[in-house]
């Protein structure tokens, strides 16, 4: 199985086909006696793929042979459904099987054309990759991804906890201290003649200092957001002290000393998916600002013209929206279509994948998140 990523969209895209290609997207589980599911889940799906086939690509084409050679996967206890993410593509040519694990869990579909559909798999493109730092005096440390997935990172050139920092940057020999447990991480001091709270500032001043400058290494480009990650005393003095534009203004509020692996990584998903739907309502704004300016459309025929030559920014799309038509490379021109025909494109997907490959930004939207007054199913905002 290959990960979905840029690279996996545009091999998919490119791919060569003859005769019939089955598309099949399925949600998986990921843990324990759940996976015993995800052979059903396949199990219908195939079915129903085999079904859109007729009886004459079923004999004659050799799409009926690959198909049977997925059969060998119906068994329960395959590892196969062991090894799943969320999601699963499986896109099935005349020669070939692709299997593709999806970071989110998508609705069943089962498509049959000429090419693979792709843009269901294009939900997790919409969100940009973010860089959670998660602030603890006794360990530092690092998250890199986005709501759909995200995998700790080493931290390079710069210590993880105080007692790391101050190992080596402290000139005052008689001066002995470690970090507590609670909190942001409280230090006790041991000494003559120190002031307890002066020099546990200062300590921790240096210390940030110090993730600084490594931050400043491990992040040369600007472009990748930071968030910062723990209780608000800890994170407003990390601000004073460390000032990069790339740190989000925004925080995860969270006291993660007592925090398991797992939780804190829930917690940062969870934080971070909400804040992705937050953001996205904006997206209907600014919509209705470029649409007001030429800069923007809310008619896909336009909107498919304007994808091929690369002037789509973001596309927003209503989840479930279909569009058959056709477009005329002569004339350039796109025509909507009442059903599918022979050699018809569907436009939705055609406008999805077309953005996606101009490194534009595809957003999808469930009908609880599409506004009520919006009747068009698809709409863009363009780069100029």
């Amino acid at each position: 199985m290959d990960e979905f990523d840029a690279q996996a969209f545009r091999q998919l895209d490119e791919m060569e086909t003859k005769g019939i290609c089955l598309t099949m997207i399925l949600p998986m589980e990921t843990k324990g006696a759940e996976t015993r599911k995800n052979h059903i889940v396949f199990k219908n799906a195939l079915s129903q793929a085999q079904d859109a086939l007729t009886h004459e690509e079923r004999e004659h084409e050799s799409i009926g042979v690959v198909l049977e050679g997925l059969q060998a996967l119906d068994e329960p206890d395959h590892a196969f459904w062991q090894e799943q993410g969320p999601g699963l593509a499986l896109i099935a040519t005349s020669d070939r099987a692709t299997a593709i694990k999806l970071p989110f869990s998508p609705e069943i579909f089962v498509w049959k054309d000429e090419k693979p559909y792709l843009s269901p798999l294009l939900r997790s493109s919409g969100t940009k990759e973010t860089f959670v730092l998660v602030l603890d005096l006794n360990e530092l440390r690092a998250f890199r991804g986005d709501q759909w997935q995200l995998q700790e990172v080493s931290l390079e050139d710069m210590p993880t906890s105080l007692d790391e920092a101050m190992k080596y940057d402290d000139p005052e020999k008689s001066l002995q201290y470690h970090a507590t447990s609670g909190g942001g991480g409280e230090v006790a001091y041991h000494g003559h003649g120190v002031s307890t709270e002066s020099n546990k500032q200062k300590k921790i001043q240096r210390f940030y200092e110090m993730v600084h400058k490594g931050l400043r290494t491990q992040l040369p480009d600007d472009s990748v957001e930071i968030v910062l990650c723990g209780d608000s005393a800890t994170v407003g003095h990390f601000r004073d002290v460390v000032k990069l534009e790339s740190i989000s203004e925004d925080h995860l509020d969270e006291n993660v000393s007592n925090l398991s692996d797992e939780d804190l990584k829930e917690k940062i998903q969870s934080w971070l998916g909400e804040r992705a739907r937050c953001q996205d309502k904006q997206l209907f704004e600014d919509l209705g600002t470029a649409v007001a300016t030429d800069r923007g459309s809310k008619d896909l025929g336009e909107i498919v013209l304007a994808a091929r030559m690369g002037r789509v920014d973001t596309l927003l799309i209503k989840s479930g929206a279909r569009q058959y038509g056709s477009f005329d490379e002569n004339e350039a021109a796109v025509r909507l279509e009442e059903s599918a025909k022979k050699g018809s494109l569907e436009l939705v997907n055609d406008a999805a994948c077309q953005t996606a490959l101009a490194d534009g930004r595809v957003v999808f939207f469930d009908d609880d998140n599409w506004p009520d007054d919006l009747r068009e199913e698809v709409c863009a905002i363009y780069r100029y």
